[in-house]
């Protein structure tokens, strides 16, 4: 016993360490993503690879991602109106317009260096692509029947106003799911030089908390603790993932379409639309620039 405490010793030390250098962030700051997301001339490459890629193999990799989000059934998704928020290269995005029947696939990022690439050599039919913010959206109340965020809410330390804009544009009877990196199996990683890169903006996102940080906002909330490489829970809050699923109250309405509440204006990459109102509009028409430049003529 005596020897297991001292190894445990150093490990809490440098949890406790690791902890206590975490900066507390209350807001999203969109020029921390921006930073972090650049437009490297190598990024931009790979970028396009892998969507040639993925392309070619269907997209298998955004029906991986599907099951860990716990969607991927015909009777889920056809003649849906799906929105991804934070969809970045839109693995998830294209895997549902690709391989199912919805009425419309909105993906949906910040950041034109994540998002540039499925625009021009993703899957084109039924789906748009949009530079737009997760936390002002630029769509009507009540425009989905799913969204659908995939490692992404960590991004945000303000979960709550995220969870307040994604309820507002759900329609009544729908619901949204996410998937995310549980912080116990996460932070052990990081601890012992395995974690990975991240913003700013990123924090360890703890499943209890999590859970009431949406409770407040939909009334009904399930969590599932969820190993994606073996697709199994039985690893309980030792699984390295964890899936949430909110309902919105109410009754689905047939034939209702995505409304728009702002215009979408076009951009220098084609195919790929940005929010008029944007907050941080330059910075994004700076990276526009910056990738029409590296990586066209498309």
């Amino acid at each position: 016993m005596t020897q297991v405490l001292k190894r445990a010793i150093p490990l809490l030390e440098r949890f406790r360490d690791w902890f206590r250098s975490k900066p507390e962030r209350r807001t999203w700051r969109a020029e921390a993503e921006f930073d972090y997301y650049c437009a490297q001339v190598d990024r931009l490459a790979a970028h396009r690879r892998r969507q040639k890629a993925w392309l070619a193999e269907r997209h298998y990799a955004g029906q991986r991602m599907l099951r860990n989000l716990g969607i991927f059934r015909s009777d889920q998704i056809d003649g849906k109106r799906i929105l991804d928020v934070g969809a970045g290269e839109a693995c998830v995005s294209q895997a549902l317009a690709l391989i199912y029947r919805p009425d419309v696939v909105v993906a949906v990022d910040a950041l034109p260096a994540q998002i540039w690439a499925p625009a021009v050599y993703g899957v084109k039919e039924r789906i748009e692509y949009v530079v737009a913010s997760a936390l002002d959206l630029p769509y009507e109340d009540e425009s989905f029947d799913i969204v659908v965020a995939h490692l992404v809410v960590h991004h945000f330390p303000d979960k709550i106003t995220l969870f307040r804009e994604i309820e507002r544009v759900l329609a009544p009877g729908g619901e949204f799911r996410c998937f995310e990196p549980n912080a116990l199996p996460d932070t052990l990683l990081s601890l012992v030089g395995r974690g990975h890169a991240e913003s700013d903006n990123e924090a360890p996102v703890w499943p209890a908390k999590l859970r009431r940080e949406m409770t407040a906002v939909f009334e009904d909330v399930e969590d599932t603790f969820y190993w994606n490489r073996m697709d199994t829970s039985r690893l309980g809050p030792f699984s390295p993932g964890i899936r949430l699923v909110a309902r919105k109250k109410g009754h689905a309405r047939s034939g209702a379409r995505v409304k728009l509440r702002r215009t979408l204006s076009t951009t220098h990459i084609p195919n790929l639309r940005m929010d008029s109102a944007l907050g941080f509009a330059k910075r994004a028409k700076e990276q526009i620039m910056h990738i029409a430049e590296a990586a066209g003529p498309f």
